[in-house]
């Protein structure tokens, strides 16, 4: 047996042992997938785990941006990452709109990053146009991307600034505040990869 259940299961003579030399230590920790054993020595160094330690990490102190379940008060945006093969229309990469409180998505095929600019300014009138409940209401408040350079530039602040957007950018190395748009995108691939079996996986797009 292995992991935690044997872990419970280990007698004192066991654990005499493992405690004689810093590789039979060693070797236990390695067989009980590096979980924390009552009575086990800590005489010997693992890469695995300090590795894993020396990613934990702390951020400097940012003040977590603004987030909202009103639906279309705010969308996620990002990249949906390089696309093999390029598609027979050339778009080799997509963008995914989403808004996490009504579950409303946009994807839209692109060329380059850089087109992130012109699809928000063609993309975002049309969807204030169809469901602002008012000639005031201008439906979409905030645009949380991450921190890609091509999403913090100057040409992205520009766009922002004329669709009057406030930027909800993610804090740093914390991806997760951006889940709702990166599980839609493996279920989006997910079902492309399906739909696709037997054809040229060029007409994804």
């Amino acid at each position: 047996p292995n992991g935690p259940c044997f872990i419970g299961k280990l007698n004192q003579e066991t654990l005499e042992w493992a405690n004689k030399s810093p590789k039979n230590a060693y070797g236990l920790h390695c067989r009980c997938h590096h979980y924390f054993i009552p009575g086990l020595k800590r005489t010997f160094s693992c890469p695995a785990c300090d590795g894993n330690k020396g990613q934990a990490v702390s951020h400097g102190q940012t003040m977590r941006t603004p987030f909202t379940w009103e639906p279309l008060k705010m969308l996620q945006a990002d990249y949906s990452g390089r696309v093999s093969p390029t598609s027979i229309r050339g778009k080799n990469c997509c963008v995914v709109l989403l808004c996490p409180a009504s579950s409303k998505i946009w994807v839209l095929a692109i060329v380059v990053k850089d087109e992130i600019t012109d699809i928000l300014e063609r993309v975002i009138p049309k969807i204030r146009a169809r469901y602002s409940s008012s000639l005031s209401d201008k439906v979409i408040y905030f645009l949380r991307t991450d921190n890609e350079p091509v999403l913090v530039s100057g040409a992205m602040d520009q766009t922002v600034s004329k669709l009057s957007l406030a930027r909800a950018n993610i804090v740093e190395y914390n991806s997760q505040e951006l889940g709702s748009c990166e599980r839609w995108m493996r279920t989006l691939f997910t079902g492309c990869r399906a739909s696709l079996r037997g054809v040229d996986p060029r007409l994804w797009c």
